[in-house]
């Protein structure tokens, strides 16, 4: 199983540092945020109908069948999962790409690291910072500390997928108007209540609201990618978004090592409250968004 996992991972994290380009090369001056909004709902319809799809098809088998006669149906999700993502390395081929696409791609950077992007690496650092103490802990305390049942999990999953169905484009829309430095504050200030929801709820259901606020806000992290669009060249779009993917990763060799420590010395709450930190930060460097004074274009390209 490890090796399919490993493929697994090279392919999903590939497709990380591929989507928000081919997105953004879509998108109209002006109508960044709501292109991607677009995008990313109907990539989570997907999500909502294949949860949906899981969820019933193992309650019927709950229904008709004893648990050791289930296998051939787990093992049926895993192959329909890799057919669609054959169908969509098949469709991806014929996406739109221009003379003048190639050429940029042919001489861009493989990878940028540029000073005049500093903010937009250090705001995707503590985002993925952030992000690390959620993936690692966020369903943990509902099942570790509020034993919450694995089927309303799974419903609670299938909600929060039909939720940024529908308000992705909206949130989008939103980031395009009112621009990425207002909508990220409004964000951060978000995070740093659902962390503290998280770290201090009195019950199950506070958890199961700050885990779907926590997934509404994920949208608003569209925000951070049309800041970059706006102020990068072209050219440097692409490798300038992998190395944001590469940064947001990197602390993912830490972060939850030291949250897991935190937790079996001190308590389940205490990652929430390093995640904090993360929080904070972000807070502070989204306050230095400023897309007319820090775009570029027209220089030399740098490696």
């Amino acid at each position: 199983a490890i090796i399919p996992i490993l493929i697994a991972s090279v392919g999903y994290h590939s497709w990380l540092q591929l989507q928000y380009a081919l997105g953004l090369s879509l998108a109209r001056h002006g109508e960044e945020g709501s292109t991607l909004g677009r995008l990313q709902g109907i990539g989570f319809l997907g999500t909502f109908l294949a949860l949906l799809l899981v969820w019933l098809t193992l309650q019927g088998a709950d229904w008709l069948m004893a648990d050791n006669e289930q296998d051939p149906i787990l093992r049926f999700f895993w192959v329909f999962a890799g057919t669609f993502a054959v169908a969509g390395a098949f469709i991806i081929r014929r996406f739109p790409e221009s003379a003048r696409d190639r050429q940029i791609a042919a001489n861009a950077p493989k990878i940028t690291w540029d000073p005049h992007y500093w903010l937009y690496y250090v705001l995707t650092t503590l985002d993925g910072s952030r992000q690390q103490i959620y993936f690692a802990f966020g369903l943990f305390v509902l099942v570790e500390r509020f034993d919450a049942p694995a089927k309303n999990v799974i419903l609670m999953l299938i909600f929060a997928a039909l939720l940024k169905f529908l308000l992705g484009e909206p949130v989008g829309r939103m980031i395009d108007r009112y621009g990425e430095r207002r909508v990220l504050t409004v964000a951060y200030c978000l995070h740093f209540v659902t962390f503290l929801g998280f770290a201090l709820a009195p019950n199950v259901w506070v958890a199961y609201a700050c885990y779907l606020l926590y997934q509404f806000l994920t949208l608003l992290s569209i925000g951070t990618t049309t800041y970059i669009k706006k102020v990068a060249k072209r050219e440097d779009l692409a490798p300038t978004l992998a190395m944001g993917v590469s940064l947001a990763h990197l602390t993912a060799i830490f972060v939850p090592v030291i949250g897991a420590t935190l937790w079996d010395t001190l308590g389940y709450r205490f990652p929430f409250y390093f995640g904090l930190i993360f929080v904070v930060g972000s807070l502070y460097f989204t306050q230095k968004i400023d897309v007319a004074a820090q775009t570029i274009r027209d220089r030399p390209s740098e490696i």
